[in-house]
C-alpha cells in the first residue's frame, strides 16, 4: 500500500505541477486537473478493492488522511472551476460581492458541519474507527457524495466529508485572496522597486530556488501558484525564465547531482557561521 501510494501521489503532483505551468487560464487548468485526479481515483479505487488491509489502523489512516488529501484536491479544482465559470462579468463591486457570497456558502457548510469540523480540526481520534472505517453507508453520506463514494468498498462514513473541509479550507483561501487583490487594485497598491536587482547568477539555480520555495509553502500559507512565483522572480530580479520552466525542471531531475544550487547555499551559510564561532 504504502508504496503505491507513495507513486501516485508523486506522480500526482508532478502532473498537477506540469499543468500549472503550461495552462494560464485557471479554468483550462481546472479542466485539465480535474481529468487527470478523476482518472487517479478510478486507479485508486480499483487498488484498494483488491487490498486487504492488514489492521484497523491502516485502514482508518487510509480513510482518514491518505484518500481525503488527495480527493480533497478534485474537490477544490471542481469549486474552483464553478466559482470561475460563473463569475460575473460586470464590475469590481458585483465581483467582490459575488466572491462574498461564495465564502458565505462555504461558511454555511462549515456550520452545518460544525461537530465533524471540530473534530477535524482539533485532531480528536475517539470515533475514528466509526468515521473511517468501511460499513454499511448511511443515507447523509449517500446523498452528499461523488460517485467515487457510492461503493462501500471504497468509502467510510465520513472520509469524503473530510475530503470536502479540507478542500473547502482550500477554496476558502483562494477566495479570499482574490478579495484582498482586489482590495489591492481598488486602492492602487502596487509593488514598487526604486531600483530593481537583476540575477546574474544562472537561471537553472533560481528555477531550483523557486521548486524549493513552492514545495514549502512560503507564500500566501502555500496556496501561492507556481507560475505566480516564477512571475514574482521575474519581476523583482529582472530576468526572463522562458515559457518552459517545467521543462527546464524536468532536465535538473536527470542531472546527477539535482540540487547544486541549495547544496552550495547550505556549504556557504555552514562556512560562514563557522567563521562567526571562531571569532
Amino acid at each position: 500500500m504504502t508504496n503505491f501510494i507513495e507513486k501516485l501521489t508523486g506522480e500526482v503532483r508532478m502532473t498537477l505541477l506540469t499543468i500549472e505551468m503550461e495552462e494560464a487560464d485557471i479554468l483550462q487548468r481546472s479542466e485539465r486537473s480535474i481529468e487527470v485526479l478523476e482518472q487517479v481515483f478510478v486507479d485508486l479505487k480499483d487498488f484498494t478493492i483488491g487490498y486487504t488491509f492488514p489492521c484497523k489502523e491502516e485502514e482508518v489512516q487510509f480513510f482518514k488522511e491518505t484518500k481525503p488529501n488527495l480527493f480533497s484536491i478534485l474537490i477544490y479544482y471542481r469549486k474552483l472551476y464553478n466559482i470561475e465559470i460563473n463569475r460575473p462579468k460586470g464590475g469590481e463591486e458585483e465581483l467582490q460581492k459575488y466572491l462574498k457570497w461564495q465564502l458565505c456558502l462555504l461558511k454555511d457548510y462549515f456550520e452545518r458541519n460544525s461537530d465533524f469540523y471540530r473534530y477535524y480540526r482539533s485532531g480528536d481520534t475517539r470515533m475514528d474507527e466509526y468515521y473511517f472505517l468501511r460499513q454499511k453507508p448511511t443515507i447523509h453520506m449517500t446523498m452528499e457524495s461523488f460517485y467515487f463514494e457510492r461503493d462501500p468498498r471504497f468509502s467510510t462514513p465520513a472520509d469524503f466529508k473530510m475530503a470536502k473541509l479540507i478542500g473547502n479550507d482550500r477554496v476558502e483561501e483562494y477566495l479570499c485572496e482574490e478579495l484582498r487583490r482586489l482590495k489591492t487594485k481598488n486602492e492602487g497598491e502596487a509593488l514598487s522597486l526604486k531600483e530593481k536587482l537583476t540575477w546574474t547568477s544562472p537561471k537553472v539555480f533560481l528555477i531550483e530556488l523557486i521548486y524549493l520555495l513552492f514545495w514549502v509553502g512560503v507564500f500566501n500559507h502555500g496556496k501561492a501558484t507556481l507560475k505566480e512565483i516564477c512571475s514574482y522572480f521575474e519581476t523583482i530580479y529582472n530576468i526572463d525564465l522562458g515559457a518552459n520552466v517545467s521543462g527546464s525542471f524536468a532536465k535538473m531531475q536527470d542531472r546527477k547531482n539535482r540540487s547544486p544550487f541549495l547544496d552550495l547555499l547550505r556549504t556557504t551559510f555552514s562556512q560562514k557561521m563557522n567563521k562567526f564561532d571562531k571569532k
